[in-house]
């Protein structure tokens, strides 16, 4: 058994064209039996639906912050993004799912190479 967020469930029902209006269309969309070939399917298409929606908007909005701070030349933008880009997966892979969390965590890490950069520099 899983625990997953309602709001989270919600909005992949919604995804798939189903509105859940009671606790007991909602419970047999999300059960996951993993003996079941189909509830293990609907799982990963859910964690394929995070990926494919959260993951991109997460790092559209930390790279247009990113590059709102200050003058950035295009290399500098490309190789922030490609660093970004395993870590915020993996944040979702560790199960994190919360928009906002992950914004503010794709900051302070693209804060971090930001000053890792600086200090490498002689």
């Amino acid at each position: 058994m899983r625990i997953v967020d309602p709001k989270l469930v919600r909005s992949f029902a919604l995804s798939a064209g189903r509105l859940a209006k009671n606790d007991a269309i909602a419970a047999a969309d999300v059960r996951l039996d993993c003996g079941t070939k189909a509830a293990t399917a609907s799982y990963f298409d859910m964690t394929d639906l995070i990926e494919d929606v959260l993951a991109p908007t997460v790092i559209e909005r930390a790279m247009s912050v990113f590059e709102s701070f200050r003058e950035r030349d295009r290399g500098e933008i490309v190789q922030a993004r490609k660093a970004l880009t395993p870590h915020l997966f993996g944040l979702i892979a560790s199960g994190q799912t919360d928009e906002e969390r992950l914004l503010v965590s794709a900051l302070i890490f693209l804060k971090s190479l930001e000053t890792r950069a600086r200090t490498d520099k002689p």
